[in-house]
């Protein structure tokens, strides 16, 4: 363990409630208002910083028009319940085993997550997600959210009409959608779930800046790149018994307008990238992991020196 900071127990933050909480059709009219515009400008290949793009002399009457059609096809996303939000959260006890978190379902079966540690010299040198689990006993959050239920129906209706641009305009919004719900979905875990969020509002801004206590992470995410820790997660919050979400063979999920992680509660998280990891950490994390060596090279080949 090359991280001196180690969590001390009197940094545990206990939640209100622990075990799942399942949503079914989640209305999309409130989660609208957290969807992040600097994400959907570049999927149409415009360059800008929202609301500034509006103004841009190259971009902007173009994003203009892009943002009017697509207020036009979320109020009909809305009215014609096009597309579905619904997801499982959770938070459990968890506690640590050297670089595996272990997690605790109802039933007292255990869901160890290894994790991977930074190597390079800087800011976030040796970070693991582990450093913000106490050993001693702590609480580690989980989640699965979707907002592609009934998408791949509707963008088929447009294509086969010929209208490829509304086909795209609903892909990228369910995507927008799925990531402001993950923003919902937190924001509930931490006023209600967890309980340390109190006081005034968070502002919407301040949301998609993170300025808020606790991360939330997802497979694929920098700080926990192997998208096959998803299959722990969803064994965890037994997602399939309620939520038409599936796994690939190659840890996708489906629909593809989907995420998945874990979320801490602990004051001194921060995100960081795991960056590259060398070969004794990679054996180490087989090890961990139970899976062959040469499975997590093809898991995580970016990230290997």
């Amino acid at each position: 363990q090359d991280h001196a900071e180690v969590k001390s127990v009197n940094d545990v933050v206990v939640p209100n409630k622990l075990g799942r909480v399942v949503f079914n059709e989640y209305p999309i009219s409130e989660v609208i208002k957290y969807i992040d515009w600097n994400f959907f400008f570049p999927a149409w290949e415009l360059k800008g910083h929202y609301p500034e793009i509006f103004e841009s002399k190259a971009y902007g009457v173009e994003a203009k028009q892009l943002f009017a059609d697509a207020q036009d096809m979320l109020k009909k996303i809305v009215d014609e319940q096009l597309i579905t939000l619904s997801g499982v959260v959770g938070i459990y006890r968890a506690t640590k085993d050297r670089e595996v978190i272990v997690i605790t379902d109802e039933n007292g079966t255990e869901h160890r997550l290894a994790q991977l540690r930074n190597q390079q010299m800087g800011t976030n040198a040796c970070l693991s997600l582990v450093d913000y689990v106490c050993s001693e006993g702590d609480y580690v959050g989980a989640f699965a959210l979707t907002g592609g239920l009934g998408l791949d129906d509707v963008a088929d209706a447009y294509r086969s009409n010929g209208d490829d641009y509304s086909a795209i305009m609903i892909k990228l919004l369910a995507d927008r959608l799925t990531e402001a719900f993950a923003e919902v979905v937190h924001k509930m875990v931490r006023e209600v779930m967890w309980g340390y969020e109190e006081g005034a509002e968070i502002s919407v801004d301040d949301i998609l800046a993170n300025k808020y206590q606790g991360i939330r992470v997802a497979f694929g995410y920098p700080a926990c790149p192997d998208h096959s820790q998803k299959q722990e997660v969803f064994d965890l919050l037994k997602v399939k018994d309620s939520v038409a979400m599936e796994l690939t063979d190659i840890f996708m999920i489906t629909p593809g307008e989907s995420v998945c992680g874990l979320i801490f509660a602990d004051k001194n998280s921060k995100y960081f990238g795991v960056g590259r990891i060398d070969k004794e950490q990679l054996e180490e994390y087989s090890a961990n992991r139970g899976v062959d060596v040469d499975v997590i090279a093809k898991l995580i080949p970016q990230h290997l020196k």
